[in-house]
């Protein structure tokens, strides 16, 4: 795609999910800022709010850069986000602070991973379909 991204006829029927996956391979730069803007915000009022938690909202920058990550990276997001949830708890000076922090990353990790494996899915079906049309076509000509 160069960087641009081409919206077509087809794109008018794509489902929220295929249009972020296509917008976010075309702009991983923005993801990436979009992502670690989000996390320094959490951690920030997360560390702000002592009496609530608000370490599951790291989800949300973990699937949004999960659809451009491989995998070894969405790991290691997955293991920041999950010391930050636990470091900035209200229970992290309690005894099990490592295995809740694993646990939390673990969790994070597998929500990563899944998108990936949906956008990697996607990319495979696109590409099984394009083929299978310019086949239609040579077959029409």
């Amino acid at each position: 795609m160069n960087g641009e991204l081409k919206m077509g006829k087809r794109d008018l029927v794509m489902n929220p999910l295929e249009i972020y996956f296509a917008v976010s391979e075309a702009r991983r730069i923005w993801v990436y800022a979009t992502a670690g803007l989000l996390v320094v915000l959490i951690a920030y009022i997360d560390w702000r709010l002592t009496e609530v938690s608000l370490g599951f909202l790291y989800i949300i920058p973990i699937l949004m850069v999960s659809a451009v990550l491989r995998a070894w990276q969405i790991v290691v997001v997955a293991i920041a986000c999950g010391v930050l949830r636990e470091w900035f708890s209200n229970t992290h000076a309690a005894p099990g602070a490592g295995v809740r922090a694993g646990i939390g990353a673990a969790g994070f990790a597998l929500a990563g991973y899944f998108v990936s494996q949906l956008n990697r899915q996607r990319r495979t079906i696109a590409r099984h379909f394009e083929a299978h049309k310019r086949q239609a076509q040579a077959l029409a000509d």
